[in-house]
């Protein structure tokens, strides 16, 4: 049986990033290999490097604000989904740490979320498999760039170019690695699509409920714009109010207070995050996660993004590339999510053959 080490961000809180990680290793050991997720925690991906006030916004967050105003509970549900459902072992801090995986895995796998944006990753060589020894395979499944970042790409073309099989997630992504540094990427499904709702909803005992009086729009806001959160909470709002529906939001800094129009959760861990989407009337979001599980759970749903960002590539080519672009807002648009609902049995056979193809490549990368 092969050994497979799978590479991604798997020490973070974020709920999508976690979600994606244990999808990938969950399918390859259902598909038969031994798989684990390797527990790389590079220090300095802590911090967001999208801005330095963001930057120093991180910093201020995670070493002085979050003792007083995170939820502990939420931090103890993640941390037991890392340790009992990722099954996350020892620690690997730096490339000379890593290096001791050659000795144990045949085949190693980066991938999914923004494995290859140096914003996001501070410039790791360790995420384009540069530990690897040349005997053994290296694979990306659905590596996604957040952007162009076309001098980075071709910084890490030698370490590219030892890849035995390459995928990404957005089919931009695959065209600026052919043109830039001449290397063919397949375009792949994020791994949380490679489990089926009903592997979710078994796998983690999530339950469906039926109780009709406690109906809601969930709001699963991540960092942004100030008025994209804003027209976030319009369309939740004339959804709500045209249905008799509550608010429900995830998502927000622990010490935002709500808007008294919602029921602000802060302690939900990555399955509560799961079951809110699952029990949803519907799910209004900028994140990439959140609307591809309301693709995955057949939820009615709204895509609200700032125009110009180069970070709604992710979510515009989900959409776009499974028909559903009408549930796409933005933020500048008077569109108030007032819309037909989305009728899934028409748009699920091409998602379906999409998701096989994934499959397909990704064992046959494998061998």
């Amino acid at each position: 049986m092969k050994k497979i080490g799978t590479l991604t961000f798997s020490n973070s809180k974020n709920y999508g990033a976690l979600l994606q990680a244990y999808a990938l290793r969950e399918f390859l050991n259902i598909s038969g290999f031994e798989c684990d997720i390797i527990n790389y925690q590079n220090p300095n991906v802590k911090y967001s490097n999208v801005s330095l006030l963001r930057s120093m916004g991180s910093m201020v967050w995670q070493n002085l604000l979050a003792q007083f105003f995170a939820s502990k509970k939420r931090k103890e549900r993640t941390s037991n989904f890392r340790t009992e459902r990722m099954k996350i072992g020892r620690k690997y801090a730096n490339l000379d740490d890593l290096k001791q995986l050659n000795a144990v895995c045949d085949v190693f796998v980066v991938g999914s979320d923004q494995v290859w944006n140096p914003l996001i990753n501070r410039f790791d060589s360790a995420f384009f498999l540069s530990f690897v020894d040349d005997e053994k395979k290296r694979i990306s499944y659905a590596a996604s760039l957040g952007g162009k970042h076309i001098d980075y790409l071709k910084k890490n073309s030698e370490n590219l170019r030892k890849f035995n099989a390459v995928s990404v997630r957005e089919s931009e992504s695959a065209e600026l690695l052919k043109k830039e540094v001449g290397v063919t990427a397949e375009t792949v499904m994020d791994p949380v699509f490679l489990l089926t709702k009903e592997d979710w909803v078994n796998r983690l005992n999530l339950t469906e409920s039926a109780d009709v009086k406690d109906k809601y729009v969930l709001c699963y806001v991540m960092p942004g714009h100030d008025d994209l959160v804003k027209k976030i909470y319009s369309v939740a709002k004339s959804i709500a109010d045209r249905d008799n529906l509550k608010i429900i939001t995830l998502g927000k800094k622990d010490y935002v207070k709500p808007m008294g129009i919602e029921t602000l959760d802060k302690d939900a861990g990555p399955i509560e995050f799961l079951q809110y989407i699952l029990n949803a009337e519907y799910v209004v979001t900028n994140s990439f996660h959140g609307t591809a599980f309301s693709v995955i759970f057949r939820k009615q749903f709204f895509t609200v993004l700032k125009k110009g960002m180069s970070l709604n590539l992710r979510q515009e080519c989900l959409l776009q590339s499974n028909s559903l672009t009408s549930r796409l807002i933005y933020m500048d648009s008077c569109e108030t999510g007032d819309l037909p609902d989305i009728d899934y049995a028409n748009n699920e056979p091409a998602l379906n053959l999409k998701i096989e193809n994934s499959k397909y490549f990704l064992i046959n990368a494998i061998g």
